[in-house]
């Protein structure tokens, strides 16, 4: 389990990460601090869709044991694709405030959570 402290979430004792400056702004150190990391937690986001980049895959529940885009993923417009995309980027840039985070830089304010995303806009 990841150690909060301060404005870092301390990996190792050598690796460390940056927290984003919104993150910091909204206190969500704070809030890790006390426990809350977003750890068993599962955010659904409908919106335009989500492009499924380095920061938000290892946080989407389709790519956790036990789980594919069919129960993580709807398409809810008439294009009815199966895999997440997102055409306007809106519902992308939503998710990355949830939970994005990567090797040296968390952007999301519940770095432990997962995701699942309905693409409802266009």
């Amino acid at each position: 389990h990841d150690k909060i402290e301060g404005d870092e979430i301390k990996k190792t004792k050598s690796e460390k990460q940056t927290i984003e400056t919104g993150v910091s702004w909204v206190k969500a150190p704070e809030v890790w601090d006390s426990g809350y990391t977003g750890k068993s937690i599962v955010v659904g986001v409908v919106d335009t869709g989500v492009f499924l980049h380095d920061d938000l895959k290892r946080t989407y529940r389709g790519n956790s044991p036990g789980h594919s885009h069919e129960d993580s993923w709807l398409d809810a417009t008439s294009l009815r694709r199966s895999t997440p995309y997102d055409d306007n980027i809106h519902g992308t840039h939503c998710h990355g405030t949830i939970g994005a985070y990567s090797d040296n830089l968390v952007t999301g304010v519940a770095p432990d959570s997962l995701w699942i995303s309905c693409k409802f806009l266009t």
